[in-house]
Protein backbone atom coordinates (compact mmCIF):
# COMPACT_ATOMS: atom_id res chain seq x y z
CA UNK A 1 0.00 0.00 0.00
CA UNK A 2 0.78 3.63 -0.91
CA UNK A 3 1.88 5.30 2.18
CA UNK A 4 2.75 9.04 2.78
CA UNK A 5 6.31 8.17 3.89
CA UNK A 6 6.88 5.73 0.90
CA UNK A 7 5.19 8.11 -2.08
CA UNK A 8 7.20 10.77 -0.56
CA UNK A 9 10.43 8.75 -1.53
CA UNK A 10 9.50 8.12 -5.07
CA UNK A 11 8.12 11.80 -5.49
CA UNK A 12 10.75 13.79 -7.48
CA UNK A 13 8.31 17.07 -8.02
CA UNK A 14 7.98 18.44 -4.72
CA UNK A 15 10.70 18.61 -1.88
CA UNK A 16 7.87 18.58 1.15
CA UNK A 17 4.56 17.85 -0.59
CA UNK A 18 3.05 20.64 0.11
CA UNK A 19 2.55 22.75 -1.94
CA UNK A 20 0.28 21.59 -5.00
CA UNK A 21 3.13 23.71 -7.20
CA UNK A 22 0.55 25.09 -9.83
CA UNK A 23 -3.11 27.53 -9.47
CA UNK A 24 -4.99 24.84 -11.88
CA UNK A 25 -6.96 23.04 -9.18
CA UNK A 26 -9.73 24.97 -7.44
CA UNK A 27 -11.50 23.55 -3.81
CA UNK A 28 -14.89 23.01 -3.26
CA UNK A 29 -15.77 22.90 0.10
CA UNK A 30 -19.12 21.49 1.06
CA UNK A 31 -20.98 22.03 4.38
CA UNK A 32 -23.63 19.44 4.95
CA UNK A 33 -26.08 19.15 8.06
CA UNK A 34 -25.15 17.36 10.86
CA UNK A 35 -26.52 13.98 10.98
CA UNK A 36 -27.43 15.07 14.66
CA UNK A 37 -24.84 12.93 16.18
CA UNK A 38 -23.26 16.07 17.76
CA UNK A 39 -26.63 16.98 19.14
CA UNK A 40 -27.02 19.72 21.63
CA UNK A 41 -23.28 21.37 20.12
CA UNK A 42 -25.15 21.84 16.64
CA UNK A 43 -28.64 23.14 18.13
CA UNK A 44 -27.57 26.73 16.68
CA UNK A 45 -24.12 26.45 15.69
CA UNK A 46 -23.27 24.34 12.26
CA UNK A 47 -20.53 21.94 13.26
CA UNK A 48 -17.87 23.83 11.29
CA UNK A 49 -18.40 26.12 13.39
CA UNK A 50 -17.56 24.15 16.48
CA UNK A 51 -14.19 25.86 18.36
CA UNK A 52 -11.53 23.47 18.61
CA UNK A 53 -8.37 24.82 20.35
CA UNK A 54 -10.46 28.18 20.91
CA UNK A 55 -10.68 28.52 16.59
CA UNK A 56 -13.35 27.47 14.37
CA UNK A 57 -13.25 23.56 12.80
CA UNK A 58 -13.53 25.71 9.25
CA UNK A 59 -10.42 27.76 9.71
CA UNK A 60 -8.33 24.35 10.03
CA UNK A 61 -9.60 23.89 6.28
CA UNK A 62 -9.13 26.79 5.08
CA UNK A 63 -5.26 27.17 6.61
CA UNK A 64 -4.43 23.78 5.18
CA UNK A 65 -5.69 25.05 1.56
CA UNK A 66 -4.01 28.23 1.82
CA UNK A 67 -0.80 26.73 3.26
CA UNK A 68 -1.17 24.19 0.06
CA UNK A 69 -1.54 27.01 -2.62
CA UNK A 70 -5.01 26.54 -3.23
CA UNK A 71 -6.24 30.27 -4.58
CA UNK A 72 -9.87 29.67 -5.93
CA UNK A 73 -11.94 28.13 -2.85
CA UNK A 74 -15.81 27.70 -2.83
CA UNK A 75 -17.72 26.99 0.01
CA UNK A 76 -20.72 25.85 -0.46
CA UNK A 77 -23.48 25.43 1.93
CA UNK A 78 -27.31 25.36 3.09
CA UNK A 79 -29.55 28.39 2.91
CA UNK A 80 -29.72 28.62 6.80
CA UNK A 81 -25.96 28.64 7.42
CA UNK A 82 -25.52 31.99 5.53
CA UNK A 83 -25.64 34.73 8.24
CA UNK A 84 -22.96 32.88 10.65
CA UNK A 85 -20.78 31.32 7.95
CA UNK A 86 -20.63 35.13 6.14
CA UNK A 87 -20.13 36.42 9.66
CA UNK A 88 -17.22 34.03 10.29
CA UNK A 89 -15.48 34.68 6.39
CA UNK A 90 -15.77 38.06 7.20
CA UNK A 91 -13.39 38.04 9.89
CA UNK A 92 -11.01 35.20 8.32
CA UNK A 93 -8.79 37.19 6.03
CA UNK A 94 -6.48 35.60 3.47
CA UNK A 95 -4.68 37.91 0.79
CA UNK A 96 -3.62 34.81 -1.24
CA UNK A 97 -6.82 33.06 -1.48
CA UNK A 98 -9.79 34.06 -2.91
CA UNK A 99 -13.14 32.54 -0.65
CA UNK A 100 -16.41 32.39 -2.24
CA UNK A 101 -19.65 31.54 0.19
CA UNK A 102 -22.40 29.45 -2.77
CA UNK A 103 -25.70 29.01 -0.56
CA UNK A 104 -28.32 26.35 -1.75
CA UNK A 105 -31.80 26.84 -0.99
CA UNK A 106 -32.67 22.98 -0.66
CA UNK A 107 -29.42 20.98 -0.37
CA UNK A 108 -30.41 17.45 0.48
CA UNK A 109 -27.14 16.04 0.63
CA UNK A 110 -23.27 16.61 -0.41
CA UNK A 111 -24.02 15.82 -4.07
CA UNK A 112 -26.31 19.25 -4.38
CA UNK A 113 -23.48 21.36 -3.09
CA UNK A 114 -21.18 20.14 -5.84
CA UNK A 115 -23.74 20.73 -8.84
CA UNK A 116 -24.30 24.43 -7.50
CA UNK A 117 -20.86 25.11 -8.46
CA UNK A 118 -20.26 22.58 -11.56
CA UNK A 119 -20.61 25.71 -13.92
CA UNK A 120 -17.79 27.44 -11.98
CA UNK A 121 -15.11 24.66 -11.88
CA UNK A 122 -12.47 24.96 -14.93
CA UNK A 123 -10.78 21.39 -14.45
CA UNK A 124 -9.23 18.94 -11.70
CA UNK A 125 -10.53 19.83 -8.37
CA UNK A 126 -10.23 19.40 -4.60
CA UNK A 127 -13.89 17.93 -3.20
CA UNK A 128 -13.45 18.33 0.54
CA UNK A 129 -15.82 17.67 3.62
CA UNK A 130 -15.86 20.38 6.68
CA UNK A 131 -15.72 17.54 9.77
CA UNK A 132 -11.66 16.95 9.75
CA UNK A 133 -8.54 18.83 10.57
CA UNK A 134 -4.87 17.44 8.74
CA UNK A 135 -1.36 18.79 9.53
CA UNK A 136 -0.61 17.37 6.17
CA UNK A 137 -0.72 19.79 3.41
CA UNK A 138 -2.28 18.27 -0.03
CA UNK A 139 0.37 18.94 -2.56
CA UNK A 140 1.40 14.87 -2.39
CA UNK A 141 -1.99 14.10 -2.79
CA UNK A 142 -1.96 16.41 -5.76
CA UNK A 143 1.20 14.47 -7.15
CA UNK A 144 0.07 11.14 -6.98
CA UNK A 145 -3.37 12.27 -9.31
CA UNK A 146 -0.85 13.26 -11.54
CA UNK A 147 1.39 10.46 -11.32
CA UNK A 148 -0.84 7.66 -11.01
CA UNK A 149 -3.68 9.25 -14.19
CA UNK A 150 -6.25 8.89 -11.47
CA UNK A 151 -9.91 10.05 -12.04
CA UNK A 152 -10.06 10.10 -8.17
CA UNK A 153 -7.83 10.32 -5.31
CA UNK A 154 -8.56 10.05 -1.79
CA UNK A 155 -6.54 10.48 1.43
CA UNK A 156 -7.01 7.90 4.11
CA UNK A 157 -5.72 7.77 7.75
CA UNK A 158 -5.81 5.04 10.82
CA UNK A 159 -8.54 5.09 13.18
CA UNK A 160 -7.38 7.01 16.51
CA UNK A 161 -7.28 3.80 19.04
CA UNK A 162 -8.19 5.89 21.47
CA UNK A 163 -11.53 6.82 20.24
CA UNK A 164 -14.13 4.12 19.85
CA UNK A 165 -14.97 4.12 15.88
CA UNK A 166 -18.51 4.88 15.56
CA UNK A 167 -20.38 1.72 14.16
CA UNK A 168 -21.85 4.04 11.65
CA UNK A 169 -18.59 5.10 10.05
CA UNK A 170 -17.10 1.33 9.85
CA UNK A 171 -16.25 0.17 6.36
CA UNK A 172 -14.18 -2.53 4.49
CA UNK A 173 -11.60 -0.08 2.40
CA UNK A 174 -9.91 -2.60 -0.39
CA UNK A 175 -6.79 -1.17 -1.56
CA UNK A 176 -3.65 -2.45 -3.50
CA UNK A 177 0.11 -2.75 -2.59
CA UNK A 178 0.12 0.53 -5.45
CA UNK A 179 -2.63 2.49 -3.62
CA UNK A 180 -4.99 1.29 -5.96
CA UNK A 181 -8.78 1.62 -4.01
CA UNK A 182 -10.76 -1.72 -5.40
CA UNK A 183 -13.25 -1.65 -2.26
CA UNK A 184 -15.56 0.83 -0.14
CA UNK A 185 -18.05 -1.27 1.65
CA UNK A 186 -20.23 -0.49 5.03
CA UNK A 187 -19.81 -3.12 7.25
CA UNK A 188 -23.40 -2.73 8.67
CA UNK A 189 -23.89 -4.10 4.82
CA UNK A 190 -22.36 -6.91 5.22
CA UNK A 191 -24.02 -10.19 6.40
CA UNK A 192 -21.55 -13.00 6.58
CA UNK A 193 -19.16 -12.92 3.61
CA UNK A 194 -17.66 -10.42 1.22
CA UNK A 195 -17.84 -11.21 -2.73
CA UNK A 196 -14.93 -10.22 -5.09
CA UNK A 197 -16.09 -9.85 -8.76
CA UNK A 198 -13.84 -12.14 -10.94
CA UNK A 199 -12.59 -8.82 -13.14
CA UNK A 200 -11.44 -7.47 -9.74
CA UNK A 201 -9.47 -10.57 -8.88
CA UNK A 202 -7.80 -10.82 -12.41
CA UNK A 203 -6.52 -6.81 -12.36
CA UNK A 204 -6.15 -6.67 -8.43
CA UNK A 205 -4.82 -10.24 -7.25
CA UNK A 206 -3.22 -8.68 -3.68
CA UNK A 207 -5.76 -6.87 -2.04
CA UNK A 208 -5.82 -5.68 1.57
CA UNK A 209 -8.94 -5.39 3.57
CA UNK A 210 -8.49 -3.36 6.16
CA UNK A 211 -11.78 -2.22 8.90
CA UNK A 212 -9.32 0.15 10.04
CA UNK A 213 -8.94 2.69 7.52
CA UNK A 214 -11.00 6.29 7.57
CA UNK A 215 -11.73 8.18 4.77
CA UNK A 216 -11.09 11.92 5.46
CA UNK A 217 -13.18 13.45 2.84
CA UNK A 218 -10.88 14.72 0.99
CA UNK A 219 -10.63 14.15 -2.78
CA UNK A 220 -9.02 14.97 -5.85
CA UNK A 221 -11.35 14.46 -8.79
CA UNK A 222 -11.54 14.56 -12.65
CA UNK A 223 -13.65 17.50 -14.30
CA UNK A 224 -15.80 14.46 -16.23
CA UNK A 225 -17.19 13.60 -12.62
CA UNK A 226 -19.28 17.19 -12.49
CA UNK A 227 -21.01 16.06 -16.03
CA UNK A 228 -21.68 12.70 -14.31
CA UNK A 229 -23.13 14.30 -10.96
CA UNK A 230 -25.74 16.27 -13.28
CA UNK A 231 -26.61 13.52 -14.79
CA UNK A 232 -27.39 11.11 -11.57
CA UNK A 233 -29.85 13.36 -9.43
CA UNK A 234 -29.95 10.13 -7.82
CA UNK A 235 -26.79 10.95 -5.99
CA UNK A 236 -27.25 12.44 -2.91
CA UNK A 237 -23.78 11.65 -1.24
CA UNK A 238 -20.38 12.19 -1.89
CA UNK A 239 -18.95 10.09 0.67
CA UNK A 240 -21.29 7.15 0.48
CA UNK A 241 -22.90 7.23 -2.97
CA UNK A 242 -19.97 8.84 -5.25
CA UNK A 243 -17.22 7.80 -3.75
CA UNK A 244 -18.53 4.20 -3.45
CA UNK A 245 -19.78 4.03 -6.90
CA UNK A 246 -16.68 4.82 -9.05
CA UNK A 247 -14.60 2.36 -6.81
CA UNK A 248 -16.84 -0.38 -8.11
CA UNK A 249 -17.04 0.35 -11.53
CA UNK A 250 -13.24 0.14 -12.23
CA UNK A 251 -12.17 -2.66 -14.30
CA UNK A 252 -15.09 -3.05 -16.49
CA UNK A 253 -15.65 -3.42 -20.02
CA UNK A 254 -14.96 -0.09 -22.10
CA UNK A 255 -18.08 -0.20 -24.06
CA UNK A 256 -20.04 -0.81 -20.90
CA UNK A 257 -18.43 2.08 -19.55
CA UNK A 258 -19.13 4.46 -21.71
CA UNK A 259 -22.63 3.45 -22.19
CA UNK A 260 -23.52 4.11 -18.00
CA UNK A 261 -20.88 6.69 -17.34
CA UNK A 262 -20.77 8.79 -21.16
CA UNK A 263 -19.27 11.56 -19.31
CA UNK A 264 -15.88 9.40 -19.26
CA UNK A 265 -15.51 10.50 -23.22
CA UNK A 266 -14.36 13.99 -21.52
CA UNK A 267 -11.66 12.50 -19.66
CA UNK A 268 -8.82 15.02 -19.00
CA UNK A 269 -5.67 13.70 -20.84
CA UNK A 270 -3.14 15.15 -23.37
CA UNK A 271 -4.05 14.00 -26.78
CA UNK A 272 -7.77 14.17 -25.97
CA UNK A 273 -8.79 14.20 -29.72
CA UNK A 274 -7.48 10.78 -30.37
CA UNK A 275 -9.15 9.13 -27.26
CA UNK A 276 -12.27 7.75 -29.00
CA UNK A 277 -9.83 5.94 -31.21
CA UNK A 278 -8.06 4.49 -27.86
CA UNK A 279 -11.93 3.45 -26.43
CA UNK A 280 -12.88 2.01 -29.76
CA UNK A 281 -12.85 -2.31 -29.30
CA UNK A 282 -15.14 -2.79 -32.31
CA UNK A 283 -13.89 -4.86 -35.00
CA UNK A 284 -11.67 -2.95 -37.57
CA UNK A 285 -11.08 -0.54 -35.29
CA UNK A 286 -7.26 0.89 -35.27
CA UNK A 287 -4.36 3.21 -34.02
CA UNK A 288 -1.83 4.17 -36.60
CA UNK A 289 1.46 3.67 -35.88
CA UNK A 290 2.75 7.28 -36.28
CA UNK A 291 -0.27 8.22 -33.60
CA UNK A 292 1.10 5.69 -31.15
CA UNK A 293 4.56 7.32 -31.84
CA UNK A 294 3.07 10.47 -31.23
CA UNK A 295 1.66 9.53 -27.76
CA UNK A 296 4.66 8.02 -26.45
CA UNK A 297 6.95 10.72 -26.74
CA UNK A 298 4.09 13.09 -25.13
CA UNK A 299 4.31 10.89 -22.21
CA UNK A 300 0.78 9.74 -22.74
CA UNK A 301 1.48 6.40 -22.36
CA UNK A 302 3.30 6.56 -19.04
CA UNK A 303 1.78 4.69 -16.63
CA UNK A 304 -1.53 4.55 -17.85
CA UNK A 305 -1.99 0.66 -17.13
CA UNK A 306 -1.51 -1.95 -20.05
CA UNK A 307 -5.20 -2.46 -20.77
CA UNK A 308 -4.61 0.73 -22.80
CA UNK A 309 -1.23 -0.47 -24.41
CA UNK A 310 -2.31 -3.70 -25.16
CA UNK A 311 -5.59 -2.06 -27.20
CA UNK A 312 -3.02 -0.15 -29.22
CA UNK A 313 -1.10 -3.38 -30.28
CA UNK A 314 -4.65 -5.67 -30.41
CA UNK A 315 -4.61 -4.99 -34.04
CA UNK A 316 -1.44 -6.11 -34.53
CA UNK A 317 -1.42 -8.99 -33.12
CA UNK A 318 -4.19 -10.28 -34.19
CA UNK A 319 -2.68 -9.85 -37.69
CA UNK A 320 0.43 -11.49 -37.14
CA UNK A 321 -1.25 -14.39 -35.49
CA UNK A 322 -3.47 -14.65 -38.29
CA UNK A 323 -0.63 -15.00 -40.51
CA UNK A 324 1.09 -18.60 -38.49
CA UNK A 325 -2.03 -19.67 -36.65
CA UNK A 326 -3.53 -22.79 -38.48
CA UNK A 327 -7.06 -22.14 -37.10
CA UNK A 328 -9.08 -19.81 -39.59
CA UNK A 329 -9.80 -16.98 -38.40
CA UNK A 330 -5.91 -15.90 -36.73
CA UNK A 331 -6.64 -17.92 -33.27
CA UNK A 332 -4.84 -21.59 -32.26
CA UNK A 333 -6.89 -23.66 -30.24
CA UNK A 334 -5.49 -23.12 -27.43
CA UNK A 335 -6.14 -19.63 -27.90
CA UNK A 336 -9.56 -20.29 -28.45
CA UNK A 337 -10.05 -22.21 -25.35
CA UNK A 338 -8.16 -19.81 -23.08
CA UNK A 339 -10.20 -17.24 -24.59
CA UNK A 340 -13.70 -18.88 -23.47
CA UNK A 341 -12.35 -20.17 -20.27
CA UNK A 342 -11.20 -16.10 -19.14
CA UNK A 343 -15.33 -15.51 -19.55
CA UNK A 344 -14.28 -12.09 -20.76
CA UNK A 345 -11.73 -10.82 -18.60
CA UNK A 346 -9.56 -9.32 -21.29
CA UNK A 347 -12.53 -7.05 -22.13
CA UNK A 348 -12.00 -5.47 -18.94
CA UNK A 349 -10.05 -2.25 -19.40
CA UNK A 350 -8.10 0.46 -16.74
CA UNK A 351 -10.29 3.47 -17.85
CA UNK A 352 -11.72 4.71 -14.75
CA UNK A 353 -8.54 4.84 -11.81
CA UNK A 354 -9.43 5.08 -8.29
CA UNK A 355 -6.43 5.63 -5.71
CA UNK A 356 -6.11 6.33 -2.27
CA UNK A 357 -2.98 8.06 -0.10
CA UNK A 358 -2.33 6.79 3.40
CA UNK A 359 -1.08 9.08 6.10
CA UNK A 360 -0.26 5.78 9.17
CA UNK A 361 0.16 8.55 12.16
CA UNK A 362 3.45 7.13 14.10
CA UNK A 363 2.26 5.20 17.17
CA UNK A 364 0.67 7.49 20.06
CA UNK A 365 2.61 6.80 23.54
CA UNK A 366 2.53 9.06 26.90
CA UNK A 367 5.92 9.58 25.88
CA UNK A 368 5.23 10.96 22.52
CA UNK A 369 2.18 12.97 24.02
CA UNK A 370 4.58 14.51 26.40
CA UNK A 371 6.73 15.42 23.67
CA UNK A 372 4.43 16.93 21.40
CA UNK A 373 5.10 14.38 18.96
CA UNK A 374 0.98 14.17 18.31
CA UNK A 375 -0.48 14.02 14.73
CA UNK A 376 -3.26 15.54 13.83
CA UNK A 377 -5.59 14.06 11.20
CA UNK A 378 -8.83 13.20 11.97
CA UNK A 379 -12.72 13.52 11.54
CA UNK A 380 -15.28 15.11 13.92
CA UNK A 381 -18.10 12.61 13.64
CA UNK A 382 -19.38 12.24 17.27
CA UNK A 383 -19.03 14.12 20.27
CA UNK A 384 -15.93 11.18 21.80
CA UNK A 385 -13.55 12.22 18.58
CA UNK A 386 -14.98 16.13 18.90
CA UNK A 387 -13.73 16.07 22.54
CA UNK A 388 -10.56 14.08 21.97
CA UNK A 389 -9.51 16.54 19.08
CA UNK A 390 -9.61 19.28 21.27
CA UNK A 391 -7.45 17.42 24.14
CA UNK A 392 -4.61 16.61 21.48
CA UNK A 393 -4.81 19.99 19.75
CA UNK A 394 -2.95 21.00 23.05
CA UNK A 395 -0.40 18.47 23.00
CA UNK A 396 0.31 18.66 19.59
CA UNK A 397 3.54 20.96 19.09
CA UNK A 398 3.62 23.19 15.70
CA UNK A 399 6.18 22.86 13.15
CA UNK A 400 7.33 24.84 10.01
CA UNK A 401 4.96 22.76 8.17
CA UNK A 402 1.81 23.13 10.24
CA UNK A 403 -1.06 24.99 8.67
CA UNK A 404 -2.28 27.06 11.74
CA UNK A 405 -0.71 29.34 13.73
CA UNK A 406 0.42 28.54 17.26
CA UNK A 407 -1.99 29.37 19.85
CA UNK A 408 -2.67 31.84 22.17
CA UNK A 409 -3.58 31.84 25.84
CA UNK A 410 -1.31 27.82 26.44
CA UNK A 411 -1.21 26.64 29.68
CA UNK A 412 1.59 24.35 29.13
CA UNK A 413 1.74 22.74 33.09
CA UNK A 414 -2.17 22.45 32.86
CA UNK A 415 -2.30 21.36 29.07
CA UNK A 416 -4.55 23.54 28.43
CA UNK A 417 -5.60 26.51 26.40
CA UNK A 418 -7.68 29.88 27.78
CA UNK A 419 -9.40 32.17 26.00
CA UNK A 420 -9.24 36.09 26.01
CA UNK A 421 -11.25 37.98 29.11
CA UNK A 422 -11.36 34.61 30.97
CA UNK A 423 -10.79 35.50 34.68
CA UNK A 424 -6.46 34.16 35.76
CA UNK A 425 -6.82 30.40 36.39
CA UNK A 426 -3.24 30.27 36.28
CA UNK A 427 -2.92 32.58 39.59
CA UNK A 428 -6.24 31.72 41.71
CA UNK A 429 -4.83 28.56 43.51
CA UNK A 430 -8.22 27.53 43.95
CA UNK A 431 -9.36 26.39 40.42
CA UNK A 432 -7.86 23.50 38.76
CA UNK A 433 -7.74 22.75 35.66
CA UNK A 434 -6.36 20.16 33.45
CA UNK A 435 -6.56 19.57 29.75
CA UNK A 436 -8.95 21.19 29.05
CA UNK A 437 -9.77 24.44 26.31
CA UNK A 438 -11.64 27.32 27.93
CA UNK A 439 -13.19 30.40 25.25
CA UNK A 440 -13.41 33.55 25.71
CA UNK A 441 -14.80 35.54 28.40
CA UNK A 442 -15.90 32.80 30.82
CA UNK A 443 -15.90 33.49 34.77
CA UNK A 444 -14.89 30.19 36.71
CA UNK A 445 -15.40 30.61 40.48
CA UNK A 446 -13.01 29.42 43.62
CA UNK A 447 -12.62 25.70 44.38
CA UNK A 448 -13.95 24.84 40.94
CA UNK A 449 -12.24 21.13 39.57
CA UNK A 450 -12.43 21.13 35.60
CA UNK A 451 -10.46 17.94 33.51
CA UNK A 452 -10.90 16.80 30.19
CA UNK A 453 -13.66 19.93 29.09
CA UNK A 454 -13.94 21.65 26.40
CA UNK A 455 -15.77 24.93 27.86
CA UNK A 456 -17.24 27.76 25.02
CA UNK A 457 -17.28 31.51 25.05
CA UNK A 458 -19.00 33.47 28.16
CA UNK A 459 -19.85 30.23 30.35
CA UNK A 460 -20.36 30.86 33.84
CA UNK A 461 -19.05 28.24 36.39
CA UNK A 462 -20.07 29.03 39.84
CA UNK A 463 -17.86 28.25 42.96
CA UNK A 464 -16.75 24.42 44.29
CA UNK A 465 -17.97 22.88 40.83
CA UNK A 466 -16.66 19.28 39.50
CA UNK A 467 -16.54 19.20 35.86
CA UNK A 468 -14.98 16.73 33.98
CA UNK A 469 -14.92 15.01 30.52
CA UNK A 470 -17.97 17.41 29.14
CA UNK A 471 -18.98 19.98 26.64
CA UNK A 472 -20.06 23.25 27.69
CA UNK A 473 -21.64 25.49 24.86
CA UNK A 474 -22.24 29.15 24.64
CA UNK A 475 -23.49 30.84 27.56
CA UNK A 476 -24.41 27.89 29.62
CA UNK A 477 -24.68 28.99 33.50
CA UNK A 478 -23.39 26.43 35.78
CA UNK A 479 -24.59 27.24 39.45
CA UNK A 480 -22.41 26.75 42.41
CA UNK A 481 -21.51 23.46 43.91
CA UNK A 482 -22.47 21.70 40.85
CA UNK A 483 -20.69 18.27 39.78
CA UNK A 484 -21.05 17.24 36.13
CA UNK A 485 -19.23 14.07 34.54
CA UNK A 486 -19.98 13.23 30.70
CA UNK A 487 -22.28 15.65 30.49
CA UNK A 488 -22.79 17.90 26.96
CA UNK A 489 -24.96 21.19 27.60
CA UNK A 490 -26.66 23.31 24.92
CA UNK A 491 -26.20 27.03 24.17
CA UNK A 492 -27.90 29.18 26.72
CA UNK A 493 -28.68 26.32 29.45
CA UNK A 494 -28.86 26.61 32.92
CA UNK A 495 -27.49 24.16 35.80
CA UNK A 496 -29.15 24.55 39.18
CA UNK A 497 -26.69 24.69 41.84
CA UNK A 498 -26.17 21.61 44.00
CA UNK A 499 -26.86 19.40 40.87
CA UNK A 500 -25.21 16.12 40.38
CA UNK A 501 -25.16 14.90 36.77
CA UNK A 502 -23.96 12.16 34.98
CA UNK A 503 -23.96 10.84 31.00
CA UNK A 504 -26.69 13.59 30.52
CA UNK A 505 -27.23 15.68 27.23
CA UNK A 506 -29.12 19.21 27.98
CA UNK A 507 -30.50 21.57 25.13
CA UNK A 508 -32.69 24.48 25.15
CA UNK A 509 -35.59 22.94 23.73
CA UNK A 510 -35.38 21.03 26.77
CA UNK A 511 -36.12 23.79 29.33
Amino acid sequence: LVTRSSFAQMNTLNDFGDNIRGPEFQAVLIIDYDDGRMFPLTEDTPKCLLPVGNRRLLSYQLDMLAKSGVAEVYIVAPKEYEVKLSHFLGEYIRASMSIDLVVVEEMSGSADGLRAVSDRIRGDFFCLGSDFISQYCIGELTNMHRLCSSDLTMMLTVVNSEVKKDEMDEEYIGVCDDGRVVMKLPTLEIDETIELSKPLLHHAPTISLRKDLVDLGIYLMSFWVLEFLSENARISSIRTDLVPYLINRQFQPTDYLLEIIPALQHRNRPLKSIEPWIMDTTPGGSVSRAVQVEMAHSGYLEDKGQAILDLLTANEDQEDSSRNSPVPGGATAADEKRRKASAGLERTTDLLRVFGLLYEPPARTELAAAAGNISILSRVVNIPTYLNLNKDMVLHKNSHRTPWARFQGVLKKELSIVGEGTNDVVNEKTITVKQCCIGANCTIGTGAKLNNCVIMDNVTIGENCTVQNSIICDRVVIESNCKLNDCNIGSGYKIAAGSKVKSESFSSASH
